[in-house]
């Protein structure tokens, strides 16, 4: 919205853990400039600790609605900076460059999902529109990322990939996949309880159901 009110072109979200490298954002930009059909672009994103090792290399994403970090702990190495800007399932938040031309027809974040998935939404959203989300291997930035996840992380991760799921999901691919979703539904009950956050998982439901209004109107 601020970017908006001054009629910016791109808005560039960082995490506050993120550390850039010289001339990281020109080859975002460049990717921006040359290609009008792509609406989000990261860089490549190493481990702050351990640079030689990517953080993600563009987010991946599970059909039960999972996302993980692609290339996660790959050498950095691996992704050549010369390389083309390639499509990925959905470019990470920590780091990126969104067209706001493409926002003002898709919509900005869904604030239900605050906190986790409200950049696979919205990516989600730009790829109905025709849009492309990218990697751009020529830039590059790190992120004093953690493995140590709180409950409450792990609760609204898990709340909001089921949100994902009932806001976006063709309800025939719902259909198909609903065994393979009660069944990661369980192991994600027993996870919870040997990892300590099961009360908050437990909660979790009463959240989508609130929430669960909204996310059909937003569906429609």
């Amino acid at each position: 919205r601020w970017a908006r009110a001054r009629g910016a072109a791109f808005a560039l979200l960082l995490n506050q853990d993120i550390e850039v490298t010289p001339g990281w954002l020109g080859p975002l930009l460049s990717v921006m400039e040359s290609r009008p059909d792509v609406a989000a672009a990261q860089p490549l994103v190493v481990l702050h600790s351990e640079p030689h090792l990517i953080n993600t290399a563009g987010n991946e994403l599970h059909f039960c609605g999972f996302g993980t970090c692609g290339a996660y702990r790959q050498p950095s190495d691996s992704v050549r900076p010369d390389a083309e800007p390639r499509s990925v399932a959905f470019a990470s938040g920590a780091a990126l460059l969104l067209r706001m031309d493409a926002l003002a027809q898709a919509g900005d974040f869904d604030e239900k999902l605050f906190l986790y998935h409200e950049d696979c939404d919205l990516q989600i959203r730009l790829r109905q529109l025709g849009y492309d989300c990218v990697l751009v291997p020529g830039s590059r930035v790190l992120h004093k990322y953690t493995e140590r996840f709180s409950a409450r992380k792990y609760a609204l991760l898990d709340r909001n990939r089921w949100l994902v799921l009932l806001k976006d999901w063709p309800l025939a691919r719902l259909a198909v996949a609903a065994p393979a979703l009660a069944g990661a539904e369980l192991a994600v009950l027993v996870f919870a309880a040997r990892q300590g956050w099961l009360r908050e998982k437990l909660a979790s439901y009463g959240e989508i159901l609130r929430l669960l209004p909204a996310v059909v109107r937003d569906r429609r």
